[in-house]
């Protein structure tokens, strides 16, 4: 499927915003993005139509570097929250 992730940069921090599917060879992609933005970004799923694993565990690699997500379907959100690493607090990891 295809992902298109549009990148702002405001006044209180980058903003990342997906449409599509994140999957496959696009996680290579939002992660070079994620990693070129000023700090950890906002992450606005309102338009993410759905993961795979790897999508998951990217998305649940941002949150743990600081990055906040919202907008997400619960469907999404359902995903992530059986995440191991979504549920895991920042400096908890054993």
């Amino acid at each position: 499927m295809v992902l298109k992730i549009v990148s702002e940069v405001r006044e209180d921090g980058g903003v990342l915003v997906l449409h599509g599917w994140l999957s496959g060879p696009e996680v290579t992609e939002f992660e070079r993005v994620c990693a070129a933005a000023p700090g950890p970004p906002l992450i606005d799923l309102h338009n993410l139509a759905s993961v795979d694993s790897d999508g998951l565990r990217a998305l649940a690699a941002q949150r743990e570097r600081g990055s906040r997500l919202t907008g997400g379907s619960p469907y999404v959100e359902l995903l992530l929250s059986r995440h191991p690493a979504a549920r895991e607090p920042a400096g908890t990891k054993k």
